[in-house]
């Protein structure tokens, strides 16, 4: 069974977004529609983005396939317009895919019904296109943190590994537009997968020298996702990010053994600030949105 497929769109003013959303919708009964704020003249504001993150992680909240204790019964798109939008990717870049729409021809200050209709219609017509590519590298996305969880580059914490990871999610994200076959993308990452520093059994090896372990699929498992009821401990992102990953669910108890030396650092960054450990830890276990046990 396909699982849902839910979209935020982001970057268009009121007059477009709701007709788009709308027509959005339509398009298949697999795919759902996340309400999402109209986007000011600012553009992608800190403020922007806080409203917009809250508005998405409610349509998560609210989702009948987010269970609280299992995977995510769902794929996440976000589609934005693609102009100035360094701070949007940032923000969205561990847990949707990310599929930017073409500003050129958009006429962002429509007014008139004609006027909006058409641009409505272009934007549908190019989302189609783009959404079907999408769709694509969601499937392979799916197959890779769930057949290959132990072996994919595509968990790794981005805080915590470091640089080598965004080198990762950029080609990820930067190849989603791109019309590929399933051979080229896989060949792709296998490409950014061998650039990775690798220590014994092929284990990849942050930028601080940390060796990322990850357990076997018989193995122990005891990640722990942050759950929307924990108020106080975690933030939305922490939740949403111990989910997905690039748009496609991952198995929550999921996570990394890094083993310390006596001399390693103690002090790490987490999913929403950082931790310190008590010295004496052999190894540390993070998962992949930087939540340390």
């Amino acid at each position: 069974m396909r699982p849902i497929l839910l979209v935020a769109v982001a970057g268009l003013p009121k007059k477009l977004i709701d007709p788009f959303s709308q027509q959005l919708a339509r398009e298949s009964k697999n795919l759902r529609v996340l309400s999402t704020p109209p986007t000011p003249q600012a553009g992608y504001s800190e403020n922007y983005l806080n409203l917009l993150y809250q508005e998405v992680a409610t349509g998560f909240r609210d989702s009948r396939e987010t269970e609280p204790h299992g995977r995510w019964k769902l794929n996440f798109v976000l589609l934005f317009l693609d102009k100035n939008s360094d701070s949007l990717r940032r923000r969205f870049e561990l847990e949707s895919l990310l599929v930017p729409l073409d500003p050129k021809g958009i006429m962002l200050d429509a007014q008139k019904k004609n006027d909006i209709n058409r641009t409505v219609n272009v934007l549908g017509r190019r989302t189609r296109k783009l959404l079907v590519r999408a769709q694509r590298m969601l499937k392979f996305l799916a197959n890779e943190v769930t057949t290959r969880d132990n072996k994919t580059s595509l968990l790794l914490p981005r805080a915590n590994f470091g640089e080598g990871f965004e080198i990762v999610s950029n080609w990820i994200q930067d190849t989603v537009t791109e019309s590929e076959s399933d051979e080229e993308i896989q060949l792709g990452l296998k490409q950014i997968e061998d650039g990775l520093l690798r220590a014994e059994q092929g284990c990849f090896v942050g930028s601080g020298g940390l060796v990322f372990r990850a357990p076997a699929k018989a193995g122990a498992r005891h990640g722990i996702a942050p759950k929307w009821d924990r108020q106080g401990e975690h933030i939305e992102s922490c939740v949403i990010r111990g989910h997905l990953r690039f748009g496609v669910p991952f198995e929550p108890n999921f996570h990394y053994d890094c083993p310390l030396k006596s001399t390693d650092t103690r002090h790490f960054p987490s999913c929403h600030g950082s931790e310190i450990l008590k010295r004496g830890r052999s190894h540390v276990n993070i998962a992949p949105n930087d939540n340390i046990r």
